[in-house]
């Protein structure tokens, strides 16, 4: 467990959080993560879950019918993300899992390189 955590047992919603990590539980609305301690790591993510900056790690599992949006962040791990849009910015190490339900948005400016 990282120093810092927020062990999340429910739903948290529509926020901004800095100073610390949250594990487990269900994420959901907007979230804005400013933390520079470790991030986002082992949550499920509500319908149309937006998830901007910070970093991500663990199993990361949205819902299948509205997926989640991740923007700005990176993805660090051994974990597995699964039914999430990856939107811009968004950074994946090489030992993350991709399951195939996961949907890539490209920019223009990403594509004409």
């Amino acid at each position: 467990m990282y120093l810092h955590t927020i062990i999340n047992n429910g739903t948290i919603e529509n926020t901004a959080f800095h100073g610390a990590s949250i594990s487990g539980g269900i994420l959901g609305g907007t979230i804005f993560n400013n933390s520079t301690i470790d991030g986002i790591y082992d949550v499920k993510l509500a319908s149309n879950t937006h998830i901007i900056g910070g970093e991500l790690t663990g199993d990361i599992i949205g819902s299948p019918e509205h997926k989640a949006l991740l923007e700005q962040l990176i993805i660090t791990g051994n974990g597995i993300i699964q039914n999430v849009i990856i939107g811009e910015g968004v950074d994946i190490a090489d030992t993350v899992h991709i399951d195939e339900s996961v949907e890539f948005i490209h920019s223009l400016r990403d594509m004409e390189r």
